[in-house]
């Protein structure tokens, strides 16, 4: 995610939604000050211009819980900073209420039905332990879901200017930097895609009984953008 003092806008990253490299071209416009969360190691050797910087919380403002759990965990700036797919609610909390009502705030959505597809193949990237599409989709041992939903919302309600569309991403990150007033073009490097091999329509992955277990997973995200199958 990023908090662009310097363009006055907030990025909100989601999940399955190419939110990674829609990062990285936004990095190229940061300022110094501007806040940009981490990456894998792999990935930050592919950025251009500004990388993580400035996620760390100041002493002052770390809680005493949160400072004793960092040296424990993988993501230490889970507890004491800013971070990948943060939820509105906390960014809000950490940058003030005064930055969060004046900073243009957005994000990406993908239909979920898609988004389940993309999920598959990157949770599941070796075809030989891969389970069938179906028992992913039904099995509860092999179910894994991705809920955006709490990422841009704030008690039940959409909490951002803007939700963008994956479908249309290149066409609204450049309406976006307009509206920013940020001259140039975006550059999407991709990231992230190399693990689905089968490029087919995500509609073909589907049984009836598993297209309507998606809807109920992602009911909320279809209420708010009229996503359809």
């Amino acid at each position: 995610m990023i908090v662009s003092h310097a363009h006055r806008f907030i990025f909100l990253k989601t999940k399955k939604t190419a939110s990674s490299s829609i990062e990285f071209a936004l990095g190229e416009f940061c300022g110094d000050s501007d806040i940009i969360t981490p990456a894998s190691k792999s990935e930050e050797a592919l950025r251009v211009g500004h990388g993580a910087q400035n996620y760390w919380l100041p002493w002052a403002k770390r809680s005493v819980l949160g400072t004793l759990r960092a040296p424990f965990s993988k993501a230490p700036e889970r507890h004491v900073g800013f971070y990948n797919h943060m939820p509105a609610a906390r960014v809000r909390r950490l940058v003030g209420e005064s930055v969060w009502a004046s900073y243009f705030k957005f994000a990406f959505e993908r239909n979920p039905w898609d988004r389940q597809v993309s999920l598959y193949y990157w949770r599941y990237p070796d075809h030989a332990t891969r389970p069938p599409f179906e028992a992913f989709i039904k099995d509860p041992r092999w179910l894994k879901t991705t809920r955006n939903f709490g990422i841009y919302a704030i008690d039940g309600r959409i909490a951002v200017d803007l939700v963008g569309r994956y479908d249309r991403l290149g066409e609204d990150l450049q309406a976006i930097l307009a509206r920013l007033g940020i001259a140039g073009e975006a550059r999407l490097p991709r990231l992230k895609s190399h693990t689905r091999e089968d490029r087919s329509s995500y509609r073909t992955y589907y049984t009836d009984e598993t297209r309507a277990l998606v809807g109920e997973l992602y009911a909320k995200e279809i209420e708010a953008f009229g996503f359809e199958f």
